[in-house]
């Protein structure tokens, strides 16, 4: 089954409302977040990407790492230095495997978000002694400074090359762009989860309290 296409000026427009909608999820889930911060709190946070990062280079270092161990891929010893070969090995098993897709998407999410409140919870820290202004400026410079060790260490990610993760949901190529779908299904959910979640705190005591 293939999702259908409509072009108009050469545009496959349901495509681009697709991709658009599932870039529009993932930035309302930071939004949310930092509303709840920011709007609410009244704390500013220019370093909301350096939590957004980490979460998302962790879960991208050890996604493909779990993968190969568990389907005995042979790494050489060298990882990133291997990619290439690796992970078509391990998006070939995952698509026969959806259980093991759906571990290694819930390990990615669950890694990311105890690598960001960790981070989070170290940046309580200044975030208590410094004024809104020396804070801002002290989470924007550490956000850079992160932004270039990730760019700069090449065990960690690929550095400036960046590195390949397996597709997680490569089992739902069932048709033309069905994966695509089923991504968007999963960050809309997500999205939606975070918004009632956010206003859940926002109309509870501490909610109000931030008020």
């Amino acid at each position: 089954m293939d999702v259908p296409k409509f072009v108009l000026f050469g545009i496959d427009i349901i495509r681009f409302l697709i991709d658009l909608t599932t870039v529009y999820a993932l930035y309302l889930i930071v939004s949310l977040t930092l509303n709840l911060e920011a709007g609410f709190s009244g704390i500013p946070n220019f370093g909301k990407v350096m939590f957004v990062a980490a979460g998302a280079a962790a879960a991208g270092s050890v996604s493909g790492r779990v993968a190969a161990i568990v389907l005995n891929i042979d790494t050489h010893g060298d990882y990133n230095g291997f990619i290439a070969s690796i992970i078509p090995n391990i998006d070939k098993a995952l698509s026969q495997n959806i259980l093991l897709s759906v571990e290694l998407m819930v390990l990615g999410v669950v890694l990311a978000a105890v690598v960001g409140a960790v981070l989070g919870f170290v940046a309580s820290y200044p975030a208590i002694r410094l004024r809104e202004d020396y804070l801002g400026m002290l989470l924007l410079a550490a956000a850079q400074l992160f932004q270039i060790f990730l760019g700069g260490y090449q065990p960690l990610i690929g550095a400036s090359q960046g590195i390949e993760v397996p597709d997680v949901f490569i089992w739902a190529e069932t048709g033309i762009e069905v994966r695509d779908v089923a991504v968007l299904l999963l960050v809309g959910v997500f999205a939606i989860l975070v918004y009632f979640y956010v206003e859940r705190v926002a109309r509870s005591p501490l909610g109000r309290t931030l008020r």
